[in-house]
């Protein structure tokens, strides 16, 4: 936990959130708050349905409470005055007032509760999951909340969109962002619970920063230095170098590449993977089994090479190709497996697509549909 903790705090997290279930021991919990200041030195928020642990790490370690809401809010007479506690409207069944008016009311009431006994007080008017209806009208809220709670910070939890989306999220992040920060938010509240969503963290933090700039300087947040592009480009990018305009021989390799049929290399094989973000090659073959760690595909390429673990140019070029993937897949924090595509477009993933216009399932091909047999 603590190390996960260190790479968020590294990865761009303004604080670390850290969740305690019922099931905790509370001088053990205490203990992991405490060792993250300590060893990490990143100021922690609690969130826990204990309010006994609620208040001791108030008075220690933690800086903020998530979360004081209608249910819980006798809590403010155990925690201690002059911390900092987020308010929601959550009921004590857990759900949420449907209307942006009614959200604000009951905001407003643990906003002026928590207030009057002397809390610093952050409001978190719920940023509802998409697909259920409510996504737009919890930006509503927002904005009500951004007006109606004056001198009020607002928290969104931009993680009930995201993760709840299949979508890449650096992308989403970047929309959510800018959105509820012009309704009003200050502050978004992140996690990397699925494996879809590793690095939101610091899609997050990117994202925060473009939407900054872009409203401190009252323009889109295009051209400003920074960016979330990922597998598209915002340019096509030249190269420095002109192909020779005359070639003595311009050839279809795929037409030559289909008679050559493959042959085993009988200096050995390799097996290359990603772990642990760095690639890893092993060699299987007449030279025993050897493993190669390197933090890039030319590293590994070049040892390889040096050592004389292949025979054959085109299991050299086939190594170079297929650690470069590696190489890619490991600082992308994707998924590697060998002679698989590293990047699949949806379009040709997803290939069964409904057309509604035609009223039945087509095959979506390259600009063009074509009838499912």
């Amino acid at each position: 936990a603590l190390d996960l903790a260190g790479e968020l705090w590294g990865r761009g997290a303004d604080m670390l959130v850290l969740g305690f279930s019922s099931g905790w021991d509370r001088d053990g919990a205490l203990r992991v708050l405490k060792a993250t200041v300590d060893r990490i030195g990143a100021p922690v928020a609690v969130d826990t349905p204990d309010p006994g642990l609620a208040a001791e790490a108030l008075r220690g370690p933690a800086c903020l409470l998530l979360s004081v809401a209608p249910w819980n809010i006798g809590w403010l007479d155990r925690l201690p005055r002059g911390s900092a506690v987020v308010a929601t409207p959550v009921g004590s069944d857990m759900s949420v007032p449907g209307s942006p008016l009614e959200r604000i009311e009951t905001l407003r009431s643990v906003v002026e509760a928590a207030r009057s006994r002397g809390f610093t007080v952050l409001a978190d008017p719920i940023v509802d999951p998409p697909g259920m209806g409510g996504l737009g009208l919890s930006v509503a809220s927002y904005f009500m909340a951004s007006r109606e709670l004056e001198g009020v910070p607002l928290l969104a939890g931009l993680a009930n969109v995201y993760e709840l989306m299949d979508a890449d999220s650096h992308a989403a992040l970047a929309v959510l962002t800018q959105v509820y920060a012009e309704a009003g938010a200050s502050v978004v509240l992140v996690t990397e619970a699925s494996h879809k969503t590793r690095m939101a963290v610091t899609e997050a933090a990117i994202a925060a920063t473009m939407t900054g700039l872009s409203l401190l300087k009252r323009r889109p947040p295009k051209d400003l230095g920074i960016d979330l592009l990922y597998a598209k480009e915002k340019r096509p990018a030249t190269s420095a170098r002109k192909p020779p305009r005359r070639p003595s021989l311009s050839l279809e390799a795929g037409h030559l590449a289909a008679w050559r049929r493959f042959q085993p290399d009988p200096v050995g094989s390799h097996l290359i993977e990603v772990e642990n973000g760095r690639v890893v090659d092993y060699y299987i073959g007449r030279r025993g089994t050897i493993r190669l760690e390197a933090k890039s595909g030319e590293e590994a390429y070049k040892a390889a090479a040096y050592l004389g673990l292949a025979g054959d140019p085109a299991h050299y070029a086939y190594l170079g190709y297929e650690l470069c993937k590696a190489e890619h897949a490991a600082r992308m924090r994707r998924s590697y497996v060998q002679e698989k595509p590293l990047l699949e477009p949806p379009w040709t993933r997803n290939a069964p697509v409904y057309s509604a216009r035609r009223l039945g399932v087509r095959r979506l091909g390259w600009g063009s549909f074509e009838e499912e047999q």
